[in-house]
């Protein structure tokens, strides 16, 4: 029984930008972008949201840089040691990003920090994942590669390359697991497919970075199909899946893996299985900006 490794790779360019994996569904909800402007009033007293957005080129007590001069609430009176949320921007915070906090020095606001902002040419934040986020570098294989396109023979499987538009997949050295798919265990069935998978995932998960956090995985159905020879060893099997982490920096990561079980009459007969997993993750959302 032989086992093989693959490495997923992404396009050295074109990928971020062009993804947008990690917004929210809700749409109508998505603040404006930072560089939007509105000529309502806002709340005096540094009561946040409670009047909406402030004329830009006046200052206005509500936590924002409502004049754009860099600095948040300038002449609004405070008593030492107060603190308020902030946001180093005329509107509040764009879809994910997250609002900072200030203290007052003596009567002044001070400093606002750890807000984020959008990264550079994008008008959100990839902080918050919301209920459904999409797997695109999945997606887009599953959708590349239907059972038709499938290898179907111990050949074509040691041949198989799968690609499809900024996303391919290379051959590494890397190998793991145990014997899942042979004559001796029963051959191809749906639950040595999951348990290959599982293999295939738990090789990914190993290379996701220290301090960096599994956010969502998406599976897709195995399939099973029977290729005809002499029970058990009668068929092959295969299973998608990816997972998103977030890094520390807060930017957003998917990784593929796929798994493989064969067990066929051949030519040539016997069993095989590959385990294909990324270690080159496809960048999703960029790390947000943090003003220091």
């Amino acid at each position: 029984m032989k086992r093989l490794g693959l490495l997923l790779l992404g396009a050295a360019s074109g990928l971020v930008g062009s993804v947008q994996a990690c917004a929210s569904d809700s749409g109508d909800d998505a603040a404006p972008a930072a560089t939007a402007t509105s000529t309502s009033t806002g709340s005096d007293g540094g009561n946040m949201g409670a009047g909406g957005f402030s004329n830009p080129n006046e200052e206005v007590c509500d936590g924002l840089d409502n004049d754009q001069n860099d600095v948040i609430d300038d002449d609004c009176a405070c008593s030492a040691g107060e603190t308020q949320q902030c946001y180093p921007s005329n509107v509040p915070p764009p879809e994910g990003c997250e609002w900072g906090q200030q203290t007052c020095e003596g009567t002044s606001w001070g400093a606002c920090t750890g807000a984020s902002l959008p990264p550079a040419g994008e008008e959100a934040c990839c902080t918050k994942l919301g209920d459904t986020p999409t797997h695109t570098a999945l997606d887009a294989f599953v959708a590349a590669y239907p059972s038709a396109n499938m290898p179907k023979t111990w050949p074509d499987i040691e041949a198989f390359m799968p690609q499809t538009g900024d996303y391919s997949i290379q051959w590494t050295q890397a190998n793991s697991g145990n014997e899942i798919i042979d004559v001796t265990n029963g051959g191809i069935v749906a639950a040595n497919i999951e348990a290959g998978r599982a293999l295939a995932r738990q090789a990914a998960e190993m290379t996701v970075p220290a301090g960096a956090t599994i956010v969502a995985t998406k599976e897709d159905p195995v399939i099973v199909e029977v290729l005809g020879g002499t029970a058990p060893c009668d068929g092959m099997g295969w299973g998608w899946g990816s997972f998103l982490y977030q890094a520390s920096d807060d930017a957003v990561f998917e990784i593929v893996y796929l798994y493989i079980g064969y067990c066929a009459a051949g030519p040539p007969s016997g069993d095989i299985e590959a385990y294909y997993y990324s270690y080159s993750p496809v960048e999703v959302c960029k790390a947000p900006q943090i003003p220091r």
